[in-house]
């Protein structure tokens, strides 16, 4: 199925829900690889959530407490080399694959465990969320390729 141009502009200074960041971002790109156009949306959603939580919060190491950034304006190179990760990832798997993950955890939380796999943070393809032992080795290894470093730059937007 191909993937219409998106047909409206988003100003990026202003997006701040990740479902139009994702949204935005998963029609940009015009190499479409044939994925589900929902699912991809909500798989980028996942992975610009878990992102913005694991690496964008302000950690408070007195009292433990975690500042989330709910409100995190992600620049266009940014969402489009994010959106880049997410559609190479889902692109080195079969249709079959795609659909046995999904499967078994929904698209916005297999975006979710790319993000946190490719960090190498303690969650991830490989910690049981996926039963086919061999698809989360793969996962897992797909993942690793996709390690990105994230910060917020002057003017408050996130870069990579």
């Amino acid at each position: 199925m191909r993937i219409p141009g998106f047909n409206h502009a988003i100003d990026v200074d202003r997006v701040s829900d990740l479902a139009s960041d994702a949204e935005w971002a998963f029609h940009r790109d015009p190499t479409e690889r044939n994925l589900d156009t929902l699912h991809g949306c909500q798989f980028v959603v996942g992975y610009l959530e878990a992102a913005s939580f694991s690496t964008l919060a302000d950690r408070h190491e007195d009292d433990d407490t975690i500042d989330r950034v709910d409100g995190a304006r992600w620049t266009r190179a940014t969402l489009r080399a994010m959106s880049g990760d997410c559609r190479g990832f889902l692109g080195m798997f079969t249709p079959e694959d795609r659909d046995s993950m999904l499967s078994e955890v929904s698209a916005e939380h297999a975006g979710q465990l790319l993000w946190y796999t490719a960090q190498g943070h303690g969650v991830g393809f490989w910690d049981g969320s996926i039963g086919d032992r061999a698809l989360a080795d793969r996962l897992t290894k797909a993942a690793k390729l996709y390690n990105r470093d994230l910060y917020v730059g002057l003017r408050g937007a996130v870069h990579t």
